[in-house]
């Protein structure tokens, strides 16, 4: 029987990115994909600092963090993958955490139950006179069902698999290991 986790249950995600690429035929490589990933937990954005208002005047929303959305969704796959396939040890240490790049913070992920992850956005302290802060419940995290975060971050995966085919992105060696990371979490 699986316990009632103890963090917040989140009835449902989404994840999605945005890109800040001006002219998509321009670009060659998926390291030049820039623009910024989004988590929401039902209506509440995961991915948000404390008090943050869209008052950056950047060229994609401020609740999307980092830098190469591509490079964030690929390391996201591999690590969904582990807990979809029971590839954790729960006696050890589960939690995972995803760079961000340039915004100071990671996305968190740890193993709640056989059904559950948890999913939360922190930050690294980077030494500034003024640290971003990240809401609470952000910081907490969301117990999330394991086959909803498996869902949400194949969507994402799949747009950004049909993004690159439209460009003229080198459909090289990266993007067939890309996908099959995908297929690897579909089985």
């Amino acid at each position: 029987m699986t316990e009632e986790p103890t963090y917040p249950l989140a009835e449902n995600i989404s994840i999605d990115t945005q890109i800040t690429v001006d002219d998509i035929n321009e670009v060659t490589s998926t390291q030049q994909l820039y623009g910024g990933i989004r988590f929401k937990i039902g209506d509440e954005v995961l991915t948000q600092y404390s008090n943050e208002k869209d008052t950056h005047g950047s060229t994609r929303g401020y609740e999307y963090k980092g830098e190469y959305p591509f490079l964030i969704i690929r390391s996201l796959l591999s690590k969904i993958s582990e807990f979809v396939h029971g590839r954790v040890d729960p006696t050890g240490s589960t939690e995972s955490r995803v760079e961000l790049y340039e915004s100071a913070g990671y996305i968190v992920l740890s193993w709640v139950n056989t059904g559950y992850v948890r999913v939360a956005f922190q930050t690294v302290p980077v030494g500034a006179s003024v640290e971003p802060t990240v809401p609470i419940r952000s910081s907490v995290g969301y117990a999330v069902r394991t086959v909803d975060l498996e869902v949400a971050i194949l969507n994402v995966s799949e747009e950004m698999l049909d993004y690159i085919e439209k460009s003229s992105i080198d459909h090289g060696d990266t993007l067939t290991k890309f996908r099959q990371q995908v297929e690897d979490l579909k089985s």
